[in-house]
């Protein structure tokens, strides 16, 4: 099963990559903390509900 390819965004103002439903809907966003230069903590989202509240801003290539 595919469920697309991961696009880089910005969390609620932080790095990210959300990936995708075929329809367009959200399926999972994981979210990076970055500390001097290194990613300490990964948070990964998949609760369709919490996914609908996010604010995600979607880099275009």
């Amino acid at each position: 099963m595919s469920f697309g390819t991961g696009m880089p965004v910005l969390v609620n103002g932080a790095a990210g990559v959300v990936s995708w439903l075929p329809g367009g809907q959200p399926f999972s966003v994981m979210g990076f903390t970055v500390r001097l230069g290194k990613i300490v903590e990964i948070d990964v989202l998949g609760d369709p509900a919490r996914l609908r509240q996010l604010d995600l801003t979607i880099f275009e290539g």
